[in-house]
């Protein structure tokens, strides 16, 4: 196909001006008073403010460890001299999910502690069952001496009361009314599958 000169010509013309408009949409070089309503609502979609996110730097606390099976869940609780505090939940459990950096919050600051995560898996459902671990997320906190001495709920709603209850213990300050309720729950967990804590 041929074309003229003068064909050339305005085709060049159409291209330069098109380069040209389309320049001026992706600098937003132009006043906003000099602007069309077309290229104001395109600054507005593009230069709009991006939310921030916290930062977090993604990192396991050194005390937190992870179970997965009945007797490395056993081991643990039987042979430590540390006081054990544990989360059962599930990897697809919105609940779990929110109150995971909180769980590990707890563990940065308790770093005497031992912190165990304990997901549920189709292989050790028998772990949460024999725990009598009702919902999730759920918590159980294991002392040297006197083995399990709190089991409680953990979602949002719960937690503090949660972090209450680990703090008495942090600090080395429990009642008689809650070692009577804590021994209540060992039971649970000793006639279910054996799991005492250390002996005294």
């Amino acid at each position: 196909r041929t074309y003229t000169h003068s064909t050339i010509s305005h085709i060049q013309s159409n291209t330069e001006t098109a380069s040209t408009s389309l320049l001026s949409l992706s600098t937003f070089d132009n006043p906003p008073s000099e602007m069309s309503e077309f290229q104001k609502r395109m600054r507005n979609i593009v230069t709009k403010a991006t939310p921030t996110r916290r930062k977090t730097n993604g990192k396991i606390p050194k005390n937190l460890i992870k179970v997965t099976t009945l007797d490395e869940y056993k081991k643990i609780i039987g042979q430590t001299d540390q006081l054990v505090v544990v989360r059962f939940y599930a990897p697809w459990c919105k609940a779990c999910k929110a109150i995971a950096p909180s769980f590990y919050r707890l563990a940065i600051n308790y770093t005497d502690a031992l912190f165990i995560d304990v997901p549920v898996t189709p292989e050790n459902s028998n772990l949460h069952q024999g725990l009598g671990i009702a919902s999730l997320p759920f918590g159980h906190i294991y002392h040297p001496t006197g083995g399990l001495v709190e089991e409680m709920k953990m979602s949002k709603k719960f937690f503090p009361a949660f972090a209450r209850a680990l703090k008495t213990y942090v600090d080395k300050n429990c009642n008689v009314e809650e070692y009577e309720e804590a021994n209540a729950a060992k039971k649970v967990a000793s006639d279910n599958y054996g799991i005492h804590g250390k002996s005294p």
